[in-house]
């Protein structure tokens, strides 16, 4: 049941999505009655036609706001689900909104830092620099003395989360998942996780919206990109650093779309970074557009905005070392098995199919040279093939078919001649011996032999647990079917059918017999209790049949 709150906003965003022509799509999947509505009741004026379709999506979206537009932008990387058109479409989602009056967000600011900015700041431009649905970004000026000896000086950006935008995020996220709900127990549902979708977009918004996860991701990121003396990350005020309010050094620069610069030395580094972020330290910065970096005034590459970063598990960045080299020696057989090993197969997987069409993708690039070679679209399509033969794959590695689609392009800018299948050649023994090292710490050995005492201990107790329930004929075994509630209803649905079928032969035989009958009330000279059997009979079969008919079986 809809919350009062939720089907006020929800009918909001039906009329805008009608407005935009996607009447026929709430009507496929039942939306319009679920808030209790008609198509004519929502009647707006109509959007010119001069947008394609999957062009007036990305317009709805953009229209709609945060949650829908974090939405599109996660569906962007799901091309199992929409068309190629509409996926290219929604990746070029803008998150750009007319900025709000400093008035209304100054009584924020004030109150998460608990006093008046003045206080903190020497200057504060009440006009942001960059406005997005989530957040403003404003510059100033710290006041000499107001963070520790040593901390951040001088110019800083100041990111404000907007005010009223949680409570919004709140009611749209809880829409989307019951939205979701009812998308998984359609037919469309049993194939695509829908649910997870929803979850996911849950995750990253309230991520994003608490911006001591992104200073905390900013110092992760940080720490990952030390050796690299190239890139930089800006420096964030933590004293400052609030849940609603992000303090960090401001840079100064100019964006990469900005300069026609070559610097292969700067590509390799932006390259090696990301790998060692993704393949050793598990924790690898997902929005490599180029207005997320700054080229500053002594020549680096700060890596900006950390709202939103993916976590790769220790297991899964052997496997996608394993996977990446597989694609690099054109190995689909061994590509295949890695997939499988990372994801988790459907009902509807085939193995053989699976593996014939990993192998003719990895075929298509056969004679591609090694550093002309699609590194990022290779990845993309390799997950989509996993996606398409239901293979549910963990929604970090989407975000990394997506990172690596959008980062290879950036290297190549800065060096056109980047060759990132040898970089990564070179630096793979490296990353394993990191790994490794990583993974023989004190304390990893320290949890190694803890589990190791628990399993010496627990096994002999568990043991003779069994032995003594064995022994005392106490020991029970169940089994637990799937579905284990529709095959029920099944069941009882075939025994009611052969029961009305038996019911109506023993009618027609019981009135068959009284047809024989002389005595008793007759009706055109046949008997009456006779022709009720036989009515009653031809009732249940044409009941029966119906219900065949109509598809209960």
């Amino acid at each position: 049941m809809l919350k009062p709150r939720n089907l006020v906003r929800l009918r909001h965003v039906f009329a805008i999505l009608m407005r935009h022509g996607f009447d026929d799509v709430l009507e496929t999947f039942d939306f319009l009655s679920w808030v209790g509505l008609k198509r004519r009741r929502l009647a707006l004026p109509p959007i010119e036609r001069q947008h394609n379709r999957a062009e007036k999506l990305r317009i709805a979206l953009e229209e709609l706001g945060t949650t829908y537009i974090k939405l599109g932008q996660l569906l962007s990387t799901r091309p199992d689900l929409l068309p190629q058109a509409f996926t290219e479409e929604l990746s070029l989602l803008q998150d750009h909104v007319a900025p709000m009056a400093f008035e209304e967000v100054r009584p924020l600011l004030e109150k998460e830092l608990g006093k008046p900015i003045e206080e903190v700041f020497e200057e504060f431009d009440p006009d942001p620099v960059a406005s997005a649905s989530i957040a403003q970004v404003y510059r100033a000026r710290l006041k000499p003395g107001a963070l520790p000896e040593g901390a951040l000086e001088g110019e800083v950006a100041v990111k404000v989360v907007r005010p009223g935008v949680p409570e919004l995020v709140e009611v749209d996220v809880e829409i989307v998942k019951e939205a979701a709900d009812r998308l998984s127990r359609s037919a469309l549902g049993r194939r695509y996780d829908f649910k997870g979708l929803a979850a996911q977009l849950e995750t990253t918004l309230f991520a994003e919206i608490d911006l001591r996860q992104e200073a905390l991701n900013a110092r992760r990121i940080s720490e990952s990109i030390t050796e690299f003396p190239r890139l930089r990350v800006p420096q964030v005020a933590e004293q400052l650093t609030r849940h609603r309010v992000l303090v960090l050094e401001y840079v100064e620069g100019k964006k990469l779309t900005e300069i026609d610069a070559r610097d292969a030395e700067l590509a390799d580094e932006l390259w090696r970074a990301y790998l060692k972020q993704i393949l050793v330290d598990g924790a690898f910065h997902c929005d490599p557009h180029p207005g997320n970096f700054l080229f500053d005034a002594e020549g680096k590459l700060a890596v900006l905005d950390h709202g939103m970063i993916a976590y790769v598990s220790r297991e899964n960045q052997l496997r996608l070392m394993a996977l990446l080299l597989a694609l690099v020696e054109r190995d689909g057989d061994r590509a295949a098995r890695v997939c499988l090993e990372m994801g988790i197969p459907g009902r509807d997987f085939r193995e053989a199919r699976f593996r014939g069409a990993v192998g003719h993708l990895v075929a298509r690039y056969s004679g591609v040279t090694m550093k002309d070679l699609p590194f990022g679209l290779i990845v993309r399509d390799l997950l989509v093939l996993c996606l398409r033969n239901d293979i549910q794959i963990p929604p970090e590695l989407v975000l990394l078919g997506k990172t690596l689609l959008n980062l290879e392009p950036l290297c190549r800018k800065l060096d056109p001649d980047l060759d990132p299948v040898r970089t990564m050649k070179d630096m793979a023994v490296r990353l394993v011996e990191e790994q490794f090292q990583r993974d023989i710490s004190v304390e990893r050995l320290l949890a190694l032999l803890l589990e190791l005492r628990s399993l010496v201990y627990e096994v002999p107790v568990s043991a003779r647990r069994l032995l003594t329930q064995v022994a005392n004929n106490e020991l029970r075994v169940g089994i637990e079917i799937d579905k284990a509630d529709e095959m029920q209803f099944a069941i009882r649905d075939v025994a009611n059918r052969i029961t009305l079928g038996v019911i109506t032969a023993a009618l027609i035989l019981g009135s068959a017999f009284l047809l024989r009958m002389e005595a008793g009330l007759k009706v055109f000279g046949y008997p009456v209790f006779a022709l009720v059997g036989f009515l009653m009979a031809a009732g249940l079969g044409i009941y029966v049949v119906a219900q065949i008919l109509m598809g209960r079986h």
